[in-house]
């Protein structure tokens, strides 16, 4: 059995820097949620290299005695070059045709096609495991679309800073996707 828990990371203060780290908030959130986390069985923590989802879970990491292992395929998706396009309408754009990508980005199905194959390395390997994954809004969507197909623009629109979602994929119903934890204030940008 193969239980997920992905994690959207904490609130940071938006640059174009992909290695900025969490803000105040996003720190005090990360504490939060590695008490949210406590109660599961977590045995591996997986995470994007990028400097706020690896904050993000460092607190649970500790907490847990557990070693984080970084994987490059757990990072954001790039959108490329997006020109003058607003981010929302680019992202907006990629769902409805997920093969379409910007010049130099990623489309919906390469950004999954990577996730999932990293996911697949770390899920086989025992019978049963439960995988804590620290990755970004636009990915986590991404992964959460594999699983269940609903799943796609309106949702990422929703998410929280952070947020955590539970997939058990061996449910008799087929996997299930349920939020289990986001922030007591809607905190959405960052």
């Amino acid at each position: 059995m193969t239980v997920l828990y992905l994690v959207r990371h904490a609130h940071s203060d938006w640059t174009p820097d992909e290695s900025r780290p969490l803000s105040p908030i996003g720190m005090r959130d990360a504490q939060s949620l590695a008490r949210s986390l406590a109660r599961f069985p977590i045995t591996q923590i997986l995470s994007s290299p990028y400097k706020r989802a690896r904050q993000t879970i460092d607190p649970y990491a500790e907490r847990a005695g557990l070693k984080i292992k970084e994987d490059h395929r757990f990072r954001e998706r790039d959108l490329g070059d997006i020109g003058l396009t607003s981010f929302k309408d680019a992202i907006k754009k990629t769902w409805l045709d997920p093969d379409f990508a910007y010049p130099e980005g990623e489309s919906i199905h390469q950004a999954q096609n990577r996730a999932l194959k990293a996911l697949a390395e770390y899920v086989h390997t025992e019978t049963t495991k439960h995988v804590v994954i620290s990755t970004h809004g636009n990915l986590l969507t991404i992964i959460l679309n594999h699983f269940d197909s609903r799943i796609g623009f309106h949702f990422w629109e929703n998410l929280t800073l952070p947020d955590i979602y539970y997939i058990n994929t061996d449910s008799d119903e087929g996997p299930e996707v349920i939020r289990i934890w986001q922030p007591l204030s809607d905190r959405t940008d960052g």
